[in-house]
């Protein structure tokens, strides 16, 4: 081998001290006898189901084999660790349960077939894979099977375990690519599969929900490799990636990345959470099947007979180591910087994680077949499986011893550190560090502290740290864990106190408010009451008071309430005038001690008046010869009213008088007295003023009050007419009212008046005489309903209404014929006469117009037709035709308005003329005339 062994020198010692020390800084909590299962455990195959091969659990700096284990089958798988038991499968299907502290075989189970899986650990169940196809879940304790589940697939792969909405998932891939998940909370029954498309030679890895899976995928054309990232419950592909050569090894995650190895020796880094290639780094070498280990910013892969370490930022190559025979195990990294791997030839091999020196070589004697299975770690220890059918503990045989551990002071109480002291022997190679490891129930978290040398040396000495001041009430358990130069680690047994508080509260600044407190006061006490911090804190804080408002003592008691920057407050409720009250406070805190403070003592004073609620008289507006009563409501809660005096003046006088309690008490009552009625003329002022004295000696007096004695009736409307009293269109109306008032007079009549539909009029009406009012109401359209009514106000303000009147517009005019033509005026027979008539009326308007003519001994009627105008004045045409010649005919125009009124018009004749000879008739009468004349004239002559 190129870096080979070399003895431990004291620099080397020095440095992994201190690389110790800080490192132990970080861990995690522990049991009694060892650490806790979180701790040192290496639950399943690559120590996490990250697979990355880190552990926070030293690996030994010595090579010493503390026991071996022979079962008699080589072992093939790598074993898991959990809660101080190994588990290891043998190469005939032989599940051993090893305790670690003596290799002794709690118990084992034969599955009956071969077993091709590191058993997964999880909550006492124990989970593996068979070739031919069987899930088993064990139980962890006695190795009994729980239940089994047939996929009827070969399975080589570890069981990934994910825990999703409190339901335990159990995920195993079989070697042609299947991928199920088995409910692992019940039977093992399958929830989902889904075929990946290509060969598995790893395991599945996860981080969350995200599951990784490397395959080999073989096609007609090529051989390739394939990542995918799935979703752990529904198996929905998030992202797959293809490589140009097979995925060999399973998936390691560290962080937001993935790393593995292919066939042709290529190392991929991606990103877990998109799969994006950050980069790739070719060993240059032919077949790499060991997951890379990751740990210290870098990554381990081993190939051939090397070992490599890659830088994990960029993948460059920063060195390797050469051993003598393949490796084909993979790396598992320790928390104190160091590594190891097991070479085919059995010698597993210690290195340093940073230079890959080699610390230390253990050989294993050789067994059949490859040596595959790699080591785990786990406090200071290596386990080895080898084919050679025996399991191999190998380390520092004598961890230190932990003699005694005390703590001081006793008991624990707030306001002080706790001092812990550890007696730690070691007379080999002494003592490297001792850390103090506590939890408290206020954090929830375990703390670490690096105790110190105070007496001796590392061989047998004193070391002390101090848990820092804690608040009352916390538990707190404790234990110390002690690392020797050889890197074992003692673990003391676990103690435990409950930090106390033993100091009571402290009450100061206390006052009230306020500071002369009256009958109305609730007063309110305040005091500042502190602890100090990390102390119980207060519990209550109580307001104890006394008071002989009743004539004994009464004893009460009432919570204070905090307002804030430790202060408290309580009341004290009003007490009667005179009243003694004495009082203190009582605090307790959350640890039960008490503290009270001094004794403060008041009297209740009365500092206020008599309140003068209200004055009313009876009759609240006085006329002449009334007897007026005052009434007083006055209000005094404090010492109670001892006088009350009316004051009047008047116009000619001034008088007092004690007014007497009418009703109530002295506390709050009403209080009586007279306004005799010689007082009270017409129109007299009174000015009155009370004045009030309680039993305190204070005194109120009431702002002035006065009346005036005057008249409080309304004026009378005796009578209201109207004139006309059936008033037509053409018609203003007078109203006249009859309003009297026999106190202070009448000042002013107004008329009201409105139709439907319009706002009211209102118009002052004229005084005709003492008692009688005018006003004018203007013409209104026919049928028009007009209301009216009358308001009246004396001289003193008062008024009434009257009723509402109303009155409908009448029409008694008949319409107006204004003019009557006709023509022709002589007509001829057959042809007919145009009577047209222009008529008028302007109330109700024309209703008919009728046409009423004489001829041949009969009278005939005609409605004319309006041509022109509207029903208020227009102009109205008919015809008489058929007339015979020589007819005498006479005719009448008759009007009728809406408002059934009437008129007839003077009768109008006219004569039928006959129908004149024709003219050749009239010609040839003449000719025969003149020539009868002619031959009379000539006989003659």
């Amino acid at each position: 081998m190129v870096k080979g062994m070399s003895n431990l020198s004291k620099l080397t010692l020095i440095t992994i001290a201190i690389f110790i020390v800080s490192l132990t800084l970080t861990f995690p909590s522990y049991s009694n006898e060892a650490a806790t299962l979180s701790s040192y455990d290496w639950p399943t195959f690559r120590g996490s189901f990250e697979r990355n091969g880190f552990t926070q659990s030293f690996i030994p700096v010595d090579n010493k084999l503390i026991w071996e284990c022979p079962v008699g089958y080589p072992f093939r798988v790598s074993p898991s660790l959990a809660d101080k038991k190994i588990y290891a499968v043998a190469e005939n299907g032989v599940v051993y349960c090893i305790n670690l502290r003596n290799g002794s075989i709690l118990w084992s189970k034969d599955l009956g077939e071969p077993c091709n899986s590191t058993p997964t650990y999880y909550l006492e169940r124990l989970y593996l894979t068979t070739a031919s196809g069987n899930v088993h879940c064990i139980n962890s304790t006695d190795g009994e099977i729980i239940w089994t589940t047939s996929l009827g697939k070969s399975l080589r792969s570890t069981p990934l375990i994910r825990e999703i909405d409190n339901s335990i998932l159990v995920i195993v891939v079989t070697k042609d690519g299947w991928i199920y998940v088995l409910n692992g909370s019940s039977n093992g029954e399958v929830i989902s599969y889904k075929y990946l498309g290509g060969e598995v030679n790893g395991s599945p890895s996860a981080r969350s929900r995200r599951v990784y899976i490397g395959l080999e995928v073989i096609d007609e054309s090529r051989c390739f490799g394939r990542v995918l990232c799935l979703d752990a419950l529904s198996l929905r592909v998030y992202w797959n990636v293809t490589v140009d050569d097979p995925v060999q090894s399973s998936i390691s995650v560290s962080n937001s990345r993935i790393f593995f190895s292919s066939l042709r020796g290529v190392i991929y880094c991606m990103d877990a959470l998109t799969g994006s290639q950050i980069w790739n780094t070719s060993l240059h070498v032919v077949g790499c099947y060991a997951t890379p280990a990751i740990g210290y910013s870098k990554v381990y892969v081993p190939s051939g007979n090397r070992l490599y370490c890659l830088n994990i930022t960029n993948g460059e190559m920063m060195w390797y180591i050469e051993v003598n025979g393949r490796v084909f195990s993979s790396v598992s990294l320790g928390g104190n910087g160091l590594g190891v791997f097991v070479s085919n030839e059995s010698v597993t091999y210690c290195f340093d994680a940073n230079s890959g020196d080699i610390k230390w070589i253990f050989p294993v004697p050789e067994g059949p077949g490859n040596f595959i299975s790699s080591p785990i770690i786990t406090n200071s220890t290596i386990i080895v499986a080898a084919p050679n059918g025996v399991v191999y503990r190998i380390g520092s045989k004598a961890p230190p011893f932990i003699l005694s551990v005390e703590s001081s002071p006793s008991p624990q109480v707030y306001n002080s550190s706790t001092r812990i002291d550890a007696i730690v022997v070691d007379h080999a190679r002494g003592v490297l560090n001792v850390t103090l490891h506590y939890w408290d129930n206020v954090t929830q978290q375990w703390h670490v502290l690096q105790m110190s040398l105070a007496q001796g040396d590392i061989h047998n000495g004193s070391w002390s740290a101090e848990i820092p001041k804690l608040k009352y009430g916390t538990y707190v358990k404790y234990y110390v864990n002690a690392c020797s130069v050889s890197g074992l680690f003692t673990v003391s047994d676990m103690n435990e106190f409950v930090v106390l508080d033993i100091y009571p509260p402290e009450i100061s600044n206390i006052s009230f408010s306020p500071a002369f407190p009256s009958y109305e006061s609730n007063v309110t006490v305040t005091a500042t009451v502190t602890e100090p911090e990390n102390s119980s804190g207060i519990a209550s804080v109580t307001l104890v008071y006394l008071e002989n408002s009743s004539g004994g003592i009464v004893v009460h008691k009432c919570d204070m309430v905090n307002i804030g920057n430790n202060k408290w407050a309580g009341n004290i409720c009003p007490y009667p005038w005179r009243t003694y009250v004495s009082f203190y406070i009582v605090a307790s805190d959350d640890a039960g001690n008490l503290a009270s403070s001094l004794t403060y003592n008041y009297t209740v004073i009365d500092p206020n008046p008599p309140i003068i609620a209200s004055i009313t008289i009876d009759p609240p507006e006085p006329k002449v010869g009334d007897v007026v009563k005052v009434y007083a409501t006055i209000i005094d809660n404090g010492s109670g009213v001892q006088t009350v005096t009316l004051s009047y003046d008047y116009i000619i006088g001034h008088d007092e008088v004690s007014m007497s309690l009418y009703m109530g008490d002295i506390y709050q009552g009403t209080w009586e007295a007279e306004i005799p009625s010689d007082v009270n003329n017409y129109q007299v002022q009174v000015k009155l003023i009370i004045t009030v004295v309680d039993n305190a000696g204070n005194e109120a007096i009431s702002t002035q009050k006065s009346y005036y004695v005057g008249d409080n009736i309304p004026p009378k409307v005796l009578r209201v007419q109207i004139e006309p009293p059936r008033p037509q269109y053409c018609d203003n109306v007078t109203v006249v009212a009859q309003v009297v008032d026999y106190e202070s007079g009448v000042s002013n009549v107004f008329l009201r008046y409105f139709i439907m539909g319009e706002n009211a009029v209102f118009v002052e009406m004229n005084r005709i005489s003492e008692n009688a009012f005018i006003a004018t109401i203007p013409a209104y359209p026919y049928a028009t309903h007009v209301y009216y009514q009358i308001i009246a106000n004396d001289v003193a303000g008062n008024n009434v209404t009257s009723p509402v009147y109303m009155y409908i517009v009448e029409d008694f005019t008949p319409p107006e014929i204004m003019s009557v033509s006709y023509e022709p005026p002589s007509p001829l027979p057959e042809e007919e006469v145009k009577v047209t008539v222009t008529v008028s009326d302007r109330g109700s308007g024309v209703k008919t117009v009728v046409l009423k003519y004489f001829e041949d001994g009969t009278w005939h009627e005609l409605v004319m037709q309006r041509t022109s105008g509207n029903q208020y004045q227009g102009t109205y045409v008919e015809k008489i035709g058929n007339l015979k010649a020589g007819s005498f005919v006479k005719f009448v125009i008759i009007v009728k308005d809406y408002a059934g009124n009437n008129v007839t018009s003077i009768t109008y004749t006219f004569t039928v003329r006959s129908k004149p000879l024709p003219l050749t008739l009239i010609l040839g009468v003449c000719l025969i005339a003149v020539i009868v004349i002619a031959v009379i004239v000539f006989i003659l002559s």
